[in-house]
């Protein structure tokens, strides 16, 4: 089965987990970037070697949603030297939290979406059966 956590949820705690194992920051984002394969981990890599080669411009990056800015701008501090653990724990929660939420969301329209099959498959066959015999005697 496909991993369902979403990827920041999976990069903040990667990243997370290797500060709190005495990694430095450039070493645990080079390390997530170069290990996971999804969207973010290639983005996050393509940054991470603009930034190496002093090419990286802040303004032009234009990132899908404010959890993954914030999350770049904490790697921003962590890469200053800067404590980013506490804050990372802070977004992985919001994070969780949204993501939780928005689970649930969908969850509660599956029950509409299974009864599309029922509308527009059964519904006109017993239509046919009902109204068929008596236009069979009509005729």
């Amino acid at each position: 089965m496909d991993d369902l956590t979403p990827p920041l949820l999976t990069a903040l705690r990667d990243v997370r987990w290797q500060l709190l194992s005495g990694r430095s920051t450039k070493e645990a984002v080079r390390n997530y970037a170069f290990k996971h394969s999804d969207a973010l981990a290639s983005r996050i890599g393509q940054l991470w070697i603009l930034k190496q080669q002093g090419t990286l411009n802040l303004a032009e990056i234009n990132w899908p949603n404010f959890h993954q800015k914030t999350f770049w701008e904490l790697l921003e501090r962590g890469f200053e030297g800067q404590p980013i653990v506490e804050p990372l724990t802070h977004l992985e929660d919001e994070v969780e939290s949204v993501a939780k939420h928005d689970l649930d969301q969908h969850l509660a329209t599956l029950p509409f979406k299974a009864l599309f099959p029922l509308l527009f498959l059964q519904f006109p066959a017993f239509v046919i059966l009902l109204i068929g015999p008596l236009l069979r005697e009509l005729v």
